[in-house]
């Protein structure tokens, strides 16, 4: 990890850490054994910008510079899903940015045969149309 870590996020119930940085790579770190990354998920093409665990699904979602989010799965370490070429619209937001958004997606995982993820807070409703999956 010689540029950094840009992101990360902790997992109890896992008791992974999981983080990204320029390198475009996702680590998952065991807690006690810090020296060496347990896994590299590799897949994204520029900076790894934000990284959530879901503990409820038992994912990993990163997000990077070039607005691509990847879910991945804990436990068998694959990609599961792809989302790029989106566009935000958001109802009643008040200025929540695609930080904010990727933070609820842990609550909300995408679903499979949708291609609009609506993710419901409150009094706002946010709406992600991904406009390309792959």
């Amino acid at each position: 990890m010689a540029k950094g870590v840009n992101a990360f996020d902790f997992s109890p119930t896992a008791n992974i850490i999981a983080t990204g940085g320029s390198d475009k790579i996702v680590r998952v770190w065991n807690r006690g054994i810090l020296s060496e990354p347990a896994a590299r998920l590799i897949g994204h093409a520029f900076t790894v910008t934000d990284i959530v665990i879901n503990d409820i699904d038992r994912h990993i979602i990163s997000l990077s510079a070039e607005r691509v989010i990847r879910v991945w799965d804990i436990r068998t370490l694959n990609m599961l899903q792809v989302y790029s070429n989106w566009s935000l619209s958001a109802f009643h937001h008040h200025g929540m940015s695609i930080h904010d958004i990727i933070h609820l997606l842990h609550v909300h995982p995408p679903k499979e045969e949708s291609n609009v993820l609506s993710v419901p807070m409150n009094n706002y409703n946010i709406a992600i149309e991904f406009l390309m999956r792959t």
